[in-house]
């Protein structure tokens, strides 16, 4: 099958296909079907594949930075100055993440 829409739903991604069969995937599970993907010399070919491509790599570091940032040791490995840069960082990537959501969203309109 191949993928036709994937949106965000909360913390989890909506993978829809051309027939109609849709799966709720959390980011990671996206990110080892990207790795088989890769694997498989399976690559994004055209822009709305690589819209895809990238709200799912985006999506899979703002999960990583979650729990980094979810680590109790984080302050004290980073200090203070960082820990607000890292945190700053995460809310733009989800806002960059929420833009990305609407492109594909809205793709065919």
């Amino acid at each position: 099958m191949t993928i036709e829409n994937l949106f965000g739903v909360g913390t989890h991604i909506i993978k829809t296909y051309p027939n109609g069969e849709w799966r709720e995937m959390t980011a990671e599970e996206i990110a080892e079907m990207n790795e088989m993907n890769a694997k498989s010399g399976t690559a994004p070919t055209t822009a709305y594949e690589r819209i895809l491509a990238e709200k799912e790599q985006l999506d899979e570091r703002i999960v990583k930075l979650n729990n980094f940032l979810g680590n109790p040791d984080c302050f004290n490995k980073v200090g203070k100055k960082q820990y607000d840069l890292i945190t700053h960082q995460l809310s733009v990537m989800e806002d960059y993440s929420d833009i990305l959501n609407k492109r594909i969203l809205y793709w065919k309109d």
